[in-house]
């Protein structure tokens, strides 16, 4: 029997909620403590024209599904900004809401910045990469207001049974 490292101890600064969707079979297969076996090569796609049409369909799904109760229960701006990738923002703070490439409209500052590639942007919104495992990995980084990044992940996940 090979033992391929100790598991994780949880942090205790993590909300229960977020520890309790925290996947370690997930965190493994990312590489981390020692499994490196599980990890996937890195992908050389995040600057293809097949990853910008990826972040494209994100931003017109994301804006298909805007809705008032959507709004009211976020409120918040949120900035992806996408390495390899085109940027865009999802306003939740405006009637309606409204999705957009690029940055928002002057004088509206977002509320949470989340930075990553092209390629983790893309498995995180197919479901297939947690926004957790992303943060703890290192694969995504989150700037601003960390209990509206969380309304957002738990969003996420009604919006992956959807996109």
């Amino acid at each position: 029997m090979q033992l391929l490292g100790s598991k994780l101890q949880p942090d205790f600064f993590i909300p229960d909620d977020v520890l309790a969707e925290f996947d370690q079979q997930q965190v493994s297969s990312l590489g981390i403590g020692g499994t490196s076996a599980a990890a996937s090569p890195p992908s050389s796609t995040s600057n293809s024209p097949a990853a910008s049409d990826g972040v494209d369909g994100i931003v017109q799904k994301i804006n298909q599904k805007l809705s008032p109760e959507l709004v009211a229960s976020t409120k918040g701006l949120f900035l992806f900004q996408v390495k390899g990738g085109d940027d865009f923002f999802v306003d939740l703070r405006t009637e309606g809401g409204s999705v957009g490439k690029g940055q928002p409209s002057e004088g509206n500052s977002p509320d949470v910045v989340f930075t990553m590639d092209a390629d983790s942007l893309l498995k995180m919104f197919a479901g297939s990469l947690k926004p957790t495992a992303a943060f703890m990995s290192g694969k995504m980084k989150i700037k601003g207001d960390m209990g509206k990044a969380m309304k957002l992940e738990k969003l996420m996940g009604s919006f992956r049974a959807k996109l």
